[in-house]
């Protein structure tokens, strides 16, 4: 649509509407991440029925989720909001860290990590607002003293389920577009 918009550029009858379709398209580059959750549980030797802390991990940045409760039978649900940004042109990384808390031995730390294409996220072209479930495997870092020393990317392992809500916004309706019926 810029392409198409450009080969019109310095027409007269057209300049200004191409000049505000052009600003226009410029908030439709990017996708906010509006909602993020976490559920599942951790690999079946290392299950019990203590507390988790998460960090979880957008385009390099991490989101601290704080402490939630895990069983050993139901494992854990988290959710969180970070309202991150990611060019729709592009591709988006996330992860989860994991932070098991043990009553008599050392905690034990827990990670997983995957990427996607934002094109291949969308079901069609004219959705606005997309949740996408995406199957994310985990493993055991036994390496890690805290959660940001987590860096375990496994391609199998136990699989959490991270549900990542996309929201783009619609474009501005162009204020000098004649008024044709």
């Amino acid at each position: 649509m810029r392409s198409a918009a450009d080969a019109y550029r310095g027409n007269l009858s057209l300049d200004r509407l191409v000049a505000e379709l052009t600003e226009n398209l410029k908030s439709a580059s990017l996708v906010s991440i509006t909602n993020v959750q976490v559920f599942g549980n951790l690999p079946a030797n290392y299950r019990a029925d203590r507390n988790v802390t998460f960090n979880v991990l957008i385009d390099g940045k991490r989101f601290k989720v704080g402490r939630a409760e895990s069983s050993e039978k139901d494992g854990f649900s988290v959710s969180l909001h970070p309202k991150a940004e990611i060019a729709i042109d592009g591709s988006v990384s996330y992860g989860v860290a994991i932070e098991q808390h043990l009553r008599v031995k050392w905690n034990r730390y827990f990670g997983g990590s995957g990427s996607m294409a934002l094109k291949d996220a969308f079901s069609d072209a004219t959705g606005l607002l997309e949740t996408i479930a995406i199957d994310l495997p985990i493993s055991l870092d036994d390496k890690a003293g805290d959660l940001e020393e987590v860096t375990v990317a496994p391609s199998e392992g136990e699989t959490l389920i991270l549900n990542m809500q996309f929201l783009a916004e619609p474009l501005m309706a162009l204020k000098n577009a004649p008024n044709c019926l």
